[in-house]
C-alpha cells in the first residue's frame, strides 16, 4: 500500500494522478507517512508550505539533503530537504534568493577560513607546549645527571687517602 503525505491537510491513502494542486510524496506505510507529516508540522515546514504560492517564489535550503535554491515546493522538500527537515527560507523572487544564498555562501567561506586559522593556532600552541614539556624533561634529566655527577665526585674526594691528597696538591703546584 502507498500512503501519501500532503502539505496542507495530513496523510491520505491516495492522490488523484496528475493532481498538481497539492504537494505530496509516497510512503510504504501509514506510520512512516504520519511520522513524516508530524515532523513537518513540528519544524514549521507544513505551515510554510500552506502559504499561498507566488509565481516567482524560491526556497533556499541552507542545511538539508542538498543545499541550494529551489523553484517550487515539490523540489524544495523532496530534493533540498529530502523529506528530513533542515534549515530553509522562502523568498518572493529569484533575485532576493540569489542575493541571500550568495551572502550565506560568503559567510560560510569566511567562517571556514576563521575555523582553519583557529585550528592552526591551536595546533601550534599544542606543539609549543609539547616542546616546552620535552625541554623541561630534558633540563630535569640534565640537572639530575649533574647532581649525580656531583655526588659521585664528592664521594671520590671523600674517599681519597692522605697520600692521594698530597699527590694531587703536588700536581697542582707544578
Amino acid at each position: 500500500m502507498n500512503y501519501t503525505i500532503l502539505a496542507g491537510d495530513g496523510v491520505h491513502y491516495h492522490v488523484k494522478q496528475g493532481d498538481h494542486s497539492c504537494f505530496w510524496s509516497s510512503f510504504h506505510n501509514f506510520e512512516t507517512a504520519k511520522a513524516t507529516y508530524n515532523k513537518c508540522v513540528r519544524n514549521g515546514l507544513q505551515q510554510s508550505l500552506t502559504l499561498p504560492a507566488t509565481p516567482n517564489e524560491r526556497f533556499i535550503v541552507y542545511r538539508g539533503a542538498k543545499p541550494g535554491i529551489y523553484n517550487g515546493c515539490q523540489k524544495f522538500v523532496s530534493k533540498g530537504l529530502g523529506w528530513r527537515g533542515g534549515t530553509y527560507e522562502r523568498f518572493e523572487s529569484q533575485k532576493d534568493a540569489n542575493t541571500a544564498f550568495m551572502s550565506y555562501k560568503r559567510d560560510r567561506a569566511r567562517q571556514a577560513q576563521i575555523d582553519l586559522i583557529k585550528q592552526v593556532l591551536e595546533d601550534s600552541e599544542k606543539e609549543r607546549k609539547n616542546r616546552d614539556v620535552a625541554s623541561e624533561e630534558e633540563e630535569s634529566k640534565t640537572g639530575d645527571a649533574l647532581a649525580n655527577f656531583d655526588k659521585e665526585l664528592d664521594a671520590q674526594w671523600a674517599s681519597l687517602t692522605d697520600e692521594e691528597w698530597a699527590a694531587l696538591l703536588q700536581t697542582e703546584r707544578e
